[in-house]
């Protein structure tokens, strides 16, 4: 007891000289060398010292303490239930003549100057002779040296002006970022615009990304989970597709600098570029600034978006059946699925309460209540339906220990099964609809999150008002909507199921599912029985 007391009278007073610490911080002690006791603390400093460790209400300790002139509980279940809200802050948008389409945020929050750029230059682009052109492009246009700057100077401004640029290449757009302290932003932002006018793509620049980009691939191979993602995308779109294609990495070395000039001479124009800024007031109005950097890039070519094939003819995955990727481990990565959903704006914040109620919703989701909760058998497990254009996946992921791989999947198909004839309990589904909530609020955690939120809602062509509304239609949504919307996008019978692991689960694949498991060969898979090759995604006039 006493030694207890002796540890909350120092915690005490190290809080005080703490105190005391932002009292002579702020201005209130005017000499380096003060010291604070507690016969030294003003009325206004105890108050506030006070309010740090409120006292309990008299008869009520256990349950209540008083802060702020308001009773707070103790325990989670005593808080009151109260909807969560939040505002998204408006986003000025403009379109320049030469077709690039401008976002602007100014605000308070944003401490410096975050500028994003956004073009329809992603993955699905790539030629299908050159797959992960459009990475090393988006990475050679970042480091080969621009306008008249050389490679090395062009980094050594960067520095100059404390600003950092980098780069990210996905499916549907290459994404490049920029930050820099607000005074130097209009520097930083014509040093920006230079690299999307006139890069360089020097010579030693394309090579060492080359390499570095070669480096990536194979270091894949030994990453399970990125793994299986990669070959799983192959099993139910076909490995021709341009949703699932791979690069292979000797392929990478044979490319010249023409091939990368000539990739973005077709697909880095003004009008498939969306442009975003975050900053604080004390910059101005961004969009003069922005509208002289960025007004020599001339739309050379007509402006194209993208039209993907339909993956195959029937609907159904290119691959069917159970396929094992064979590799030496203690574990087994497993993913089950067939083709998703399109995207579609209008129903998917209901397909976003359904994924959160069979996988997506951590701990209280059927999947991980069934596969880790009841019976121990998963790491960890999840799953949902995604949108892409033209078809999406629909996919439970999960890993195991290879002892109990079969029965882990036996019960990922009971639990999809089940999920297309229970409509959701009241609390299942509140608790579904609130993690979808609070997953699209941190969606929007900056400023800079903010304006990118709009782009890619542009992007894609969703409506204007879908953000501000979106919370508002996960609320409304009712259990027959989720239950429509598992029946409509579920389909057990098509599950196709792909497993990374050990030759020693074969057997008890072939027992659980009564066929034969079929060996599937990452580095020369050819294309499945019907499936054709497929081009990249050819871009229609706009």
């Amino acid at each position: 007891m006493r030694r207890n007391q002796i540890i909350l009278f120092v915690l005490f007073l190290s809080l005080i000289n703490y105190v005391g610490y932002l009292e002579s911080f702020a201005g209130a002690a005017s000499s380096s060398e003060h010291q604070i006791s507690s016969d030294h603390l003003t009325t206004e400093v105890k108050a506030r010292f006070e309010n740090v460790f409120p006292p309990p209400l008299e008869g009520d300790s256990s349950s209540t303490i008083v802060r702020n002139g308001q009773r707070l509980p103790v325990r989670p279940e005593q808080l009151s239930e109260s909807p969560f809200t939040f505002t998204i802050p408006e986003v000025s948008q403009t379109t320049f003549p030469n077709g690039m389409k401008v976002f602007s945020l100014i605000t308070t929050a944003s401490l410096g100057v975050h500028v994003t750029v956004l073009v329809e230059a992603g993955t699905v682009y790539d030629p299908p002779d050159k797959v992960g052109l459009a990475e090393l492009t988006a990475q050679a246009l970042r480091t080969g040296g621009a306008g008249k700057y050389t490679a090395d100077d062009f980094d050594r401004e960067l520095d100059k002006l404390g600003a950092e640029f980098a780069v990210d290449v996905q499916r549907d757009y290459a994404r490049f970022d920029l930050f820099c302290l607000s005074q130097n932003w209009e520097q930083a932002l014509r040093l920006l615009s230079q690299a999307f006018i006139a890069p360089h793509f020097e010579d030693a620049a394309v090579e060492r990304e080359k390499i570095l980009f070669r480096e990536r691939i194979v270091r894949q191979e030994d990453e399970p989970a990125e793994l299986s993602r990669r070959e799983f995308r192959k099993v139910i779109y076909g490995t021709t597709h341009p949703l699932a294609r791979s690069p292979r990495p000797d392929d990478i070395l044979q490319w010249k600098k023409r091939d990368v000039i000539a990739f973005y001479e077709t697909h880095y124009l003004p009008s498939v570029t969306r442009i975003g800024l975050a900053g604080p007031p004390t910059i101005g109005s961004p969009v003069p600034v922005l509208k002289t950097s960025f007004a020599e890039w001339h739309q050379n070519a007509p402006g194209f978006r993208r039209s993907v094939p339909f993956p195959t003819a029937d609907g159904k995955p290119a691959y069917k059946g159970v396929f094992l990727l064979e590799k030496d481990m203690g574990q087994a990565f497993f993913r089950l699925g067939h083709l998703g959903k399109k995207r579609d704006f209008r129903d998917q914040p209901v397909v976003d309460v359904l994924n959160n109620i069979l996988g997506m919703g951590g701990l209280t989701s059927r999947l991980m209540q069934k596969i880790r909760t009841e019976h121990g058998l998963a790491y960890g497990v999840g799953g949902g339906v995604f949108e892409d254009d033209p078809v999406g996946i629909f996919a439970v992921v999960g890993s195991t220990k290879s002892a109990s791989l079969a029965q882990a999947i036996s019960l990922a198909v009971e639990v999809t099964s089940e999920t297309r004839l229970l409509s959701p309990e009241k609390e299942e589904l509140e608790t579904a609809k609130k993690d979808a909530i609070y997953a699209f609020a941190n969606r929007f955690s900056s400023p800079k999150d903010v304006v990118v939120q709009y782009m890619i809602a542009d992007l894609y062509g969703y409506p204007k008002e879908y953000l501000r509304r979106y919370c508002d239609v996960v609320r409304s949504v009712r259990g027959e909507d989720v239950l429509h919307a598992a029946q409509r996008y579920l389909r057990p019978e098509e599950l196709t199921i792909f497993v990374l692991g050990p030759a020693s689960v074969k057997d008890q694949l072939q027992t659980a599912f009564g066929q034969s498991v079929l060996p599937w060969n990452a580095a020369s898979q050819k294309a499945a029985v019907g499936e054709k090759a497929s081009s990249s995604g050819t871009r229609k006039r706009r």
